[in-house]
């Protein structure tokens, strides 16, 4: 493997050292014989072994504790008392950082300081340094643990020693090393004052023999990495060097499997911050990568491969440029031209993102506030966003009705106000409805209720200005507690013909998309449960249930669909607090014509023709019923179940039909295959590693997963127990303020720090969790892939008995000892290097996780299985009968790995019941005058499947006579008012809005809005009625 070096270019510099000045010890961290432990005057020694105060994460791995040697290295397994350096990569299984390996005896004179550092100041130092030099990368990084290692003037060894042989030769070498860390992240820096020997007299000479070497080595025989000039007579010009502009100083980061440089570089590639962004643009980018010139550079953008935008240079190290109109969602290339458009030489990837897949930028605009509008609204938004440190202006724009483009015009609802990240604002709806209408070619077009609120910086000499996004509304000023007189007075505005009108002018045709869509489950666990197919709706559930009181009267949690229909339909499906399924108006879900979120527009679809309609008949006219009839709700006779298979702890597997079995492979699998379909689920599994080195069990290390049609996901705990995820080979992570990322028909949601939702169009799902020693996960399939399954989660049939299906057909008896179900069937599923979908990194291959002869421990006797009679005790006290958690325990000898595993057991038991469980729908099919009534009552009850129609068929009966004895009560108390009342009882007077040109006599309760004038057409007479 050749060896990697630097590359001298734009940011590291060489000089002689006449014309340049080298970085000074007063620019070191700070160190001295005071503040420091110092090593005694010695030739090859070392500290011993330090105890670090928190892990220091290094290619990969974490370590407790380190050494440091006179010699110039920092290792991490043993010191090191080579006094010639050897050359990188090494195999010996020693980790180091090495500054300036070389033969080095204090005896001679210098001095070696060191201390880890609890300073806030040097916290603050080392943050402020890995932002500057990894400017886009790390912008929220605060530093937890400095470590600072400094050989001051410092000698070489020497054959003579004598006052006159160090009189005779001062050669005296200056340097530090820095370590940095988060607790995930870590850092290196290097800093060089003088060197001026590079050899002891055991090398020969001064200059002779073997030069010294500096960088990082991992041990294994292949990472590692050499700052250029190691082992060459150029280590000496150390000083003059660097990786990030600053002469004897040069930034690693050093927690990946590969070293990373600090500071810009020529090549091509660029680091952003963020790397999605909403298709509207506004997205403040920050760039680094390249070596930027603040005084030359013209910085252009170039987003998808046509639209440009200018950009600016912050720093040498950083710039940014905001994101124009993207016109499209989806992945699309960035690049980036350094002079003025001419060439653009360095890319990477950008995400556009619609609108409803993409968290709002301005929060607290719930909807339940845009039809309230009681009380002022409070807005927050990040301020970070704008990086506008002087005013902002909150304005209010419009969509056009037909086109749904974002239009230019704004009204400005707060003018220059600091940039806190908060404000109150008042009337927002009233000043969206008021907005003027627009003229184009001379010619008065309708004002468009579709709205949006967004907050910008004013607009800069170059490029465009930062702007954060609200969520869209629909521009109706309507108070929540309406009355119905009220709303009698917008029949004389013509509303409810609205509704009958739109009615019949919609050509949305729900018997035929129904096939495509997925039916409501029948109970709120299914919903929740359904992770693959639905998803909480932002806009109704707990504990933000507001928006449930305007559009969802009486539910608690709404669930849409993940993905659209083949035609861009989606499902709607509301619960009660108590699990029952809501039907019909005014609380239950419906199927919408337009999914939000799905593509560019379907959000402000949704909004025209979903919601815009519910206004009309629902919220100011009582005919909701003809809303329901075009947008219904679901009753859940269409849904089935899915099925849930598992793996955890060490590692234990649920098949499909559920039959449980212990698998310690080492090496990757087939979990699961479906021909049919082309979907392939493949697992790596490895060694526990204990304190006496390898246990007889195995973990789930890795999978990686594709469907036919799909992007392919990869997770794989790495050796720093962090969840890495890489899509078609390339590592992926949330963004701080995403839990949503979005790719070929797969979708990752992050539940929380240690979940992860993996989602594919077919409606298969795998929800991964991970603990401190290995990754589980819950695999859910819909009934469509029955018969059709595959691998060791087995064949799903609803017979278990034939789970041990071979890759030939064959099969092995369930009942069969483990030790036969290890080697006949569970390593009959082994896959070759050929078959194999993982992605390998650097200097891995598929034969390093594959040993074909380990042998692990067999799960047939439990009562053998602990020779450690005190663990046996605690692990049978905390487990009780969970035979999995006793296995685990005795395999890893860790408690709190055979608690995950019993946590795992009761999950999966949970889940599956919840799976199961249908309570019988709540009907809203009362009159209308009834909706909060009795009818709304209807008893609760959970019953089986077998159950649901019997339940139904009660339910109904109960419903009717409820109904009945309700509405002679009513009947009753009416006749008695009745009779009691005047004969004449004076009209109450509802305000109407002023002609045209006239001054209201006082302010309206309700404002009216402007309606789109919809296209004539044939309606049925019936709806004139």
């Amino acid at each position: 493997m050749e060896t990697k070096s630097f590359t001298i270019g734009l940011c590291l510099i060489f000089v002689q050292f006449s014309f340049i000045q080298a970085v000074s010890v007063r620019e070191f961290y700070p160190f001295s014989r005071f503040t420091d432990r110092k090593l005694p005057a010695n030739d090859d020694g070392s500290s011993g072994e330090l105890t670090l105060s928190v892990p220091f994460p290094f290619f990969k791995s974490k370590y407790q504790r380190l050494y440091v040697n006179t010699n110039g290295v920092i290792s991490f397994k043993d010191s090191v008392e080579e006094f010639i350096p050897v050359t990188f990569p090494t195999a010996n299984d020693q980790p180091m950082i090495a500054p300036y390996w070389a033969d080095v005896d204090t005896r001679n004179g210098g001095e070696v300081f060191y201390r880890q550092s609890a300073s806030v100041e040097l916290f603050q130092r080392a943050t402020n340094d890995v932002k500057r030099y990894f400017a886009s990368q790390f912008p929220s990084f605060q530093a937890s643990w400095v470590f600072i290692a400094t050989w001051q003037n410092v000698s070489r060894f020497r054959r003579a020693r004598s006052l006159l042989s160090n009189i005779a030769n001062p050669m005296r070498n200056t340097f530090q090393v820095v370590l940095i860390t988060n607790g995930r992240h870590s850092f290196a820096i290097f800093y060089y004052e003088k060197i001026e020997w590079t050899t002891g007299d055991a090398s020969k000479s001064i200059y002779g023999g073997i030069p010294a070497q500096a960088g990082f080595n991992f041990g294994d025989g292949t990472r590692y990495y050499s700052v250029q000039g190691s082992q060459t007579d150029l280590i000496r010009q150390l000083p003059a060097l660097s990786n990030v502009n600053v002469p004897g100083m040069f930034v690693f980061r050093v927690d990946e499997a590969e070293i990373t440089n600090g500071g810009c570089n020529s090549a091509g590639g660029l680091t952003l911050v963020p790397r999605s962004g909403l298709v509207l643009g506004g997205t403040l980018v920050e760039i680094s990568g390249p070596c930027f010139n603040e005084t030359s550079d013209a910085v252009v953008c170039r987003f998808n491969g046509n639209i440009l935008a200018d950009g600016n240079v912050v720093d040498r190290y950083k710039a940014f440029c905001v994101t124009p109109h993207l016109r499209d969602i989806g992945r699309m290339s960035l690049e980036m031209s350094l002079d003025d458009g001419k060439t653009f030489n360095f890319s990477s990837q950008f995400t556009s993102v619609a609108l409803g897949r993409h968290g709002p930028g301005i929060s607290g605009l719930m909807s339940k506030d845009w039809t309230s509008q009681l009380e002022p609204l409070f807005i927050a938004w990040n301020p970070h966003d704008i990086r506008a440190r002087q005013l902002v202006n909150v304005e209010i724009a419009k969509f056009d009705w037909e086109t749904l483009q974002l239009l230019e015009n704004k009204t400005v609802v707060k003018a220059n106000i600091p940039n806190f990240g908060f404000e109150l604002l008042n009337n927002v709806v009233e000043t969206a409805y008021h907005m003027p209408p627009i003229t184009e070619n001379n010619a008065e077009r309708y004002v468009s209720p579709l709205s949006i609120v967004t907050i910008s910086a004013p607009t800069p000499a170059r490029g465009l200005p930062p702007r954060v996004y609200s969520e869209p509304f629909l521009a109706i000023p309507v108070n929540v507690n309406i009355t119905n007189e009220v709303k009698e007075a917008f029949d004389d505005l013509g509303i409810p013909q609205r509704c009958k009108d739109w009615f019949g002018d919609d050509d949305f045709d729900v018997r035929s998309i129904l096939d495509e869509l997925i039916g409501c489950p029948k109970s709120l666990e299914q919903a929740e449960a359904d992770t693959g197919r639905f998803m909480s709706d932002d806009y109704c559930k707990p504990p933000r249930t507001g928006a449930c009181l305007v559009y969802h009267n009486g539910s608690y949690h709404c669930f849409r669909s993940v993905f659209p229909s083949r035609n861009g339909a989606g499902q709607q499906c509301c619960y009660t607090k108590q699990g029952r399924l809501v039907v019909g108006p005014s609380g239950g879900g419906t199927v919408d014509r337009y999914h939000a979120g799905s593509s560019q527009f379907s959000t402000l679809k949704h909004l025209k023709d979903d919601i815009y309609p519910w206004y009309l008949c629902c919220r100011l006219s009582k005919a909701c019923g003809l809303y329901y009839g075009s947008r219904p709700s679901e009753n859940g006779t269409r849904y089935t179940p899915l099925q849930i298979a598992t793996t955890f702890g060490d590692p234990h597997l649920v098949t499909l039909d559920g039959f449980s079995y212990t698998f310690n492979g080492h090496g990757e699998y087939t979990m699961l295959n479906i021909e049919e379909t082309g979907f392939k689920f493949q697992a790596r599994m490895h060694p526990l590693k204990t304190e006496g080195g390898d246990s007889r069990g195995t973990f789930l290390m890795a999978f990686v997963l594709q469907d036919d049609d799909s992007d392919m996901v990869q997770v794989e705990l790495n050796s720093l127990r962090i969840v890495d995820i890489y899509v078609n080979g390339e590592k992926e992570s949330f963004e701080p303020e995403t839990s949503l990322m979005e790719f070929t028909n797969l979708i990752l949601m992050k539940q929380n720090n240690s979940a992860l939702q993996i989602i594919f169009r077919s409606g298969i799902s795998v929800s991964v969790t991970q603990n401190d020693i290995s990754l589980s996960f819950e695999m859910l399939l819909p009934e469509f892939f029955k018969g059709k399954t595959k691998g060791l989660l087995g064949l799903w049939d609803d017979d278990e008995k034939n789970d041990f299906t071979l890759p030939n057909g064959k099969l092995l008896d369930i009942n069969s000892k483990s030790s036969i179900i290890h080697w006949q069937f569970g390593q009959k599923w082994l896959l070759n290097a050929r078959d194999s979908l993982f992605t390998y990194h650097e200097g891995e291959k598929h034969g390093d996780f594959v040993d074909t002869a380990y042998v692990p421990m067999f799960f047939d006797n439990l009562e053998s299985l602990f020779s450690d009679k005190i663990l046996e005790v605690h692990a049978r006290a905390a487990c009780g009968d969970v035979k999995e958690c006793l296995f685990d325990i005795a395999a890893s000898g860790s408690l709190s790995f055979g608690n995950s595993t019993k946590q795992s057991v009761a999950h999966y038991n949970e889940r599956k019941k919840d799976i199961n469980t249908v309570r019988v729908p709540l009907y809203f099919n009362c009159k209308e005058v009834l909706v909060s009534g009795p009818c709304k009552a209807c008893h609760h009850m959970c019953v089986a499947s077998s159950d649901h129609t019997v339940a139904i068929v009660l339910s109904v009966l109960f419903g009717i006579i409820a109904c009945s004895i309700a509405a002679l009560v009513v009947f009753y108390y009416i006749y008695r008012v009745h009779k009691e009342e005047p004969k004449s009882v004076p009209k109450p007077e509802v305000p109407i809005p002023p002609a045209e040109g006239e001054k209201p006599l006082s302010e309206p309760t309700v404002m009216a809005f402007v309606l789109p004038e919809f296209p004539e057409s044939k309606r049925e007479s019936v709806m004139r009625q």
